[in-house]
């Protein structure tokens, strides 16, 4: 099986989507079978991220416009609901991860909120198989979108807990929970 990768938002570090493309892309490293080929769809700033001994594929500028040329490609995976990229040809089974419909609860107006929906309606029209990461997102995909009878399927992000034994105590520690969130909006 021929498999591409998606991982164009890694350009983004520090970011959720640049962990979870990364965390899952060494995943797949781990799962695919030998007689199986993995490729990832990179930035050229970013060949190499998971190791010079994968294969990846070099975003173009023209890639926006016409799919990425791989040869007897089997499935494509976009791993975000806006992605610009697609690979393959009309056999090419599409993959597509969802993470939020955020603009859903900002106060945006009916009318942004209507582009937005068919922004993503094209997008998930494309998908053979529409992965949510929660069954939140996974609700708001059915209550707002229409998925034409295509199963979606809720796939919770992983996570990977690092210890830092050596690591002092911070100097000031707040004194009621909170919640930190570091990210990036990209629209």
């Amino acid at each position: 099986m021929n498999i591409v990768f998606d991982c164009e938002r890694v350009k983004y570090p520090y970011t959720g989507l640049h962990t979870f493309c990364s965390q899952l892309g060494a995943a797949l490293i781990n799962t695919v079978e030998d007689k199986d080929k993995l490729s990832f769809f990179v930035a050229s700033k970013n060949i190499g991220f998971l190791g010079n001994e994968q294969t990846y594929i070099k975003q173009h500028f023209y890639n926006k416009l016409f799919p990425v040329k791989v040869k007897s490609l089997d499935i494509w995976h976009a791993t975000h609901q806006l992605s610009e990229y697609s690979g393959g040809d009309s056999k090419t089974k599409k993959v597509l991860t969802v993470h939020d419909l955020n603009y859903l609860y900002t106060k945006e107006s009916p009318s942004t909120i209507s582009r937005y929906n068919k922004k993503h309606q094209k997008i998930l029209d494309t998908a053979d198989c529409i992965v949510a990461i929660s069954q939140y997102v996974k609700r708001d995909i059915l209550e707002n979108l229409d998925v034409k009878g295509k199963e979606v399927n809720v796939i919770y992000n992983g996570y990977e807990v690092r210890e830092y034994p050596e690591f002092d105590s911070p100097g000031y520690k707040p004194e009621k929970p909170f919640v930190l969130a570091l990210g990036t909006v990209v629209y």
